[in-house]
């Protein structure tokens, strides 16, 4: 059987339809690889993902899908393309290829960098205001805005209001159209929070120097305030000169990797910064120490923080529920192993995707070993956005799990280490606070192991 990037041909075509014509809809397909996409619904009595309509960010809108269903793909995007990031606010998604072209979705134009001119809701079409198409190398989305990479500069589009562009003014109203907002090439990595962001410089993404701009409230920005904007790109207070291997902005905090020490700054309300207190930082101030353990990568939710050090062991602190994954909801104050007597979870840990910027947790996805594994609340208005029935993917299945879970459950059935399915990728959409109507979406990028 033909593929093409590792699909299978025939799967590929009519992926997600329900029938041209006629009262007997096509046979269900399901995806084998690839990218994919679903959605929640606020109805407790729809909520199963199997007779409500899809949210048209994920481009079927108005369909009935029976799971995860294709985008509705556009302008020169394709199935058989390598994705490499995923990023989403409340009515837009972006998806960076391996070829250096940004494609978007979304309920409108708005913030989704393409002009209101033959826009269509929720399909997947390539972003072509930006010169070279094929050059853009990162790109992230907060509340209001989206910022990329493309041949080293930096762009914005959007309506950020706190300085969250870095380029002069606290607010701009760029809708469906994209803004330079740097002079100078050497841009390689930019990661946003709610209403902040941070950029790299340097000569690649694994380490460089971090400025960051937007909102100062609860010290995120780590400017040595908490009051007011930050308009203009800076280096954190403290830190100037120094080099980073990794950054992440949260809803209220910023966390910094260099020389394999963490580095937090922000809201710690909850224990977000893993220092055994509650006090608020507006700078970054002194490493934090993570057991002791050299630190790679960093993610900071919202009452939760994660962290996965050179071995790939996962630490964690905070107060948020669902959010641990070893069958505990207990608060963790300071930066704490977890999963240290598990075979399946001690260890081989790389990437954790959840809404930033909700204050209700939809839930969240964790890779290890490759794999996608998932924890959710169990409110019915999330619940659509994980399995909720076993269909057929590959050789496994959609694994659907329990609709309240504190352990990690695999996203696919199959035993460990078994499972066969690699997530390099994801998204979740919509980041406002709405419980009553509204849609959450979850989009990520699969490859066959």
């Amino acid at each position: 059987m033909a593929k093409i990037n590792g699909i299978e041909a025939s799967a590929i075509a009519g992926l997600g339809q329900i029938g041209v014509g006629g009262s007997t809809p096509a046979p269900t397909v399901y995806p084998t690889g690839g990218l994919i996409a679903n959605s929640g619904a606020p109805n407790p009595n729809t909520y199963d993902g199997t007779n409500s309509a899809i949210w048209s960010l994920n481009g079927a809108s108005g369909s009935s899908p029976s799971w995860f269903v294709r985008p509705n793909y556009g302008t020169d995007a394709s199935s058989a393309s390598v994705w490499t990031k995923i990023v989403a606010n409340s009515s837009a998604v972006y998806c960076l290829s391996s070829s250096g072209e940004l494609f978007s979705a979304g309920t409108s134009y708005v913030y989704s960098g393409r002009p209101s001119s033959g826009f269509v809701n929720g399909r997947l079409d390539k972003i072509t205001g930006v010169t070279p198409t094929a050059s853009w190398t990162d790109i992230t989305m907060g509340q209001l805005f989206a910022v990329g990479i493309n041949n080293g500069y930096i762009y914005g589009t959007g309506a950020p209001n706190s300085g969250e562009f870095g380029s002069g003014s606290a607010g701009y109203s760029d809708f469906g159209t994209w803004r330079q907002l740097s002079t100078n090439q050497g841009w390689v990595r930019v990661e946003a929070g709610q209403t902040h962001t941070c950029f790299m410089s340097g000569s690649s993404k694994a380490s460089g120097s971090v400025w960051i701009s937007g909102n100062n409230t609860s010290g995120r920005t780590g400017m040595n305030t908490a009051t007011g904007t930050t308009n203009n790109r800076a280096e954190p207070f403290g830190l100037t000169g120094s080099i980073f291997t990794d950054m992440n902005a949260g809803q209220s905090n910023t966390y910094l990797v260099s020389g394999g020490r963490f580095y937090g700054t922000g809201l710690n309300s909850g224990y977000q910064l893993g220092d055994n207190t509650t006090t608020q930082r507006n700078a970054f101030g002194a490493a934090i120490s993570v057991g002791g353990f050299t630190v790679s990568k960093v993610f900071s939710g919202v009452q939760f923080g994660k962290v996965i050090t050179t071995e790939s062991f996962v630490f964690h602190t905070g107060n948020q529920t669902y959010v641990r994954g070893d069958n505990s909801n207990a608060q963790i104050t300071l930066w704490t192993r977890l999963h240290t007597a598990s075979a399946e979870f001690s260890a081989s840990w790389s990437a954790f995707y959840y809404p930033k910027f909700v204050n209700n947790n939809i839930g969240l996805i964790g890779v290890c070993n490759n794999r996608p594994y998932y924890l959710q609340p169990g409110a019915f208005n999330y619940i659509a956005v994980f399995p909720v029935s076993n269909q057929p993917y590959q050789s496994a299945s959609y694994f659907r799990g329990p609709s309240t879970n504190t352990i990690w459950t695999p996203f696919f059935s199959g035993s460990y280490p078994n499972l066969n399915i690699t997530a390099s990728t994801a998204a979740f959409a919509n980041y406002n606070s709405d419980t009553s109507t509204g849609l959450y979406s979850l989009w990520m990028y699969l490859t066959p192991q």
